[in-house]
This record gives C-alpha cells, sequence and structure tokens, in this order.
C-alpha cells in the first residue's frame, strides 16, 4: 500500500479496522500517518515532535479522537493524551522508574503501561484522566503488556519468571492472572501477545507463531516443533 516502504514503522490497526497507522519520517519530522486499507490513500494524523522531545509509540484512542505516547520528560518515560480536537494534552502517567506504552482499553476509559521500578517492569491499569491507577499484573519479574480483551475485562502480557518469557492474563481488576504457556528454556522469548476478535489471547514469539485457547491445551506452531510443556487449562469464567 506504500510505494517508500522504508518510511513506515510500527503500524497498528485503527479502532474501527479500516485504516492502518505508522510512524513515517525521522527526528522532528516524525510524524504519525494512516492508510487506507481499501484505498491505499494516506493523510497526517499528527506530528510526533511536541518542539522538546519525540513521542514514542502513539496509539489512537478507539474513537479515534485522542492519542496516547510515550514522552521522555526530566530524564523519565511519561505516559501522556493528546485531544486531536483541539490539541489539548495531559500526562495521565508518571509513575516508579518510568511508565510507557500505552494500550487503550476497548472502552477508552482506561490505559494499560508498563511500569519500571528497580530493573523491574508490571502492568498497571491508569484512567485516561491519571486520576487513579493500580497495579494487574503480579509475580514475575519483567511483564510487557500489548494487547486487552475485546470486552475489556483481561489484559495479554509477555512476562518472565527468572528469565524465562511465557504468555499470561491479567484481569482488569488485577484479582487474577494465570500463565497460559509453560516455556523453560531460557533461550525463547515470547513477545507481543494479541487477543483474538473472539476473546481468546494468541502470541507472537520469535520464529513461531502459536495461539492456545484459554480453557483448553491447543497450541499450533510454524515451527517444526511445538511449544514445551503446554500447560493445561481449566475453563473459567471471564
Amino acid at each position: 500500500m506504500l510505494s517508500d516502504e522504508a518510511a513506515a514503522s510500527d503500524p497498528a490497526w485503527s479502532g474501527d479496522g479500516r485504516t492502518v497507522l505508522f510512524e513515517a519520517g525521522e527526528g522532528e519530522t516524525r510524524e504519525l500517518r494512516s492508510v487506507d486499507v481499501a484505498s491505499g490513500a494516506t493523510r497526517l494524523v499528527a506530528p510526533l515532535w511536541d518542539g522538546e522531545s519525540a513521542l514514542l509509540r502513539p496509539r489512537l484512542s478507539p474513537d479515534g479522537t485522542k492519542m496516547a505516547y510515550t514522552r521522555s520528560r526530566d530524564a523519565q518515560l511519561e505516559v501522556w493524551v493528546e485531544s486531536l480536537l483541539d490539541g489539548q494534552r495531559w500526562r495521565v502517567a508518571r509513575l516508579g522508574d518510568g511508565a510507557a506504552f500505552p494500550i487503550w482499553s476497548p472502552d477508552g476509559r482506561s490505559l494499560a503501561v508498563d511500569v519500571w521500578h528497580d530493573g523491574h517492569a508490571q502492568v498497571q491499569v491508569v484512567d485516561t484522566d491519571g486520576a487513579a491507577h493500580r497495579q494487574v499484573s503480579r509475580g514475575v519479574d519483567l511483564a510487557w503488556v500489548r494487547s486487552w480483551a475485546p470486552d475489556g475485562s483481561r489484559l495479554a502480557f509477555a512476562g518472565a519468571v527468572d528469565g524465562r518469557w511465557n504468555v499470561w492474563w491479567a484481569s482488569r481488576d488485577g484479582t487474577r492472572q494465570a500463565q497460559l504457556t509453560d516455556y523453560r528454556d531460557e533461550h525463547h522469548y515470547v513477545r507481543n501477545p494479541a487477543w483474538s476478535p473472539r476473546g481468546r489471547p494468541g502470541g507472537l514469539r520469535v520464529r513461531q507463531l502459536y495461539w492456545q485457547h484459554l480453557d483448553r491445551t491447543a497450541a499450533m506452531s510454524s515451527a517444526r516443533q511445538g511449544p514445551q510443556h503446554p500447560r493445561r487449562h481449566e475453563p473459567f469464567e471471564a
């Protein structure tokens, strides 16, 4: 769809699934653009330079009226939200040693973010007005959130314990959590788990693409050997 593929990076679907958002340019010329899936037409969504620093990993709200992003300020990463209607912007998270990589909830009322503290990262959910925040991941050394369940009740994240990465989910209120895979090799890395439209999370791992049901063992792999030690799951009510 793009004639200059080298200029595009970090693609992400819009909330309505009709366009793909991507970053273009470098330094002070970086901007968030969109391309229409049907026509291939591109347009400017917002500049990614605020006069002082770059705006990193921008993500549009489900209704397309706001943009959440990571900003480095005073040597600390913060999460900000900007209105695309009137240009107003506000900080929603300055937590721990840094907060970054916001992911919008389906209802647009909350953001899931990675929060660093003493070399560890945990998933927190913050209100978009910055009024409240709560940690939802527990018992892992590193937790990198990347997606919400379609109904907004849970989040999928890549979590590491003692150097071993696996796919996890946690409830929005932080009261429940489960490990979905059971990889035991420290040389395997799990990244960017994503929920299917029907609400079952899958994941993307280096050299392997697989999915796994929440309620039973069912893993498929693009590699010759499937995931090691699949974890059996009992049915549960969301």
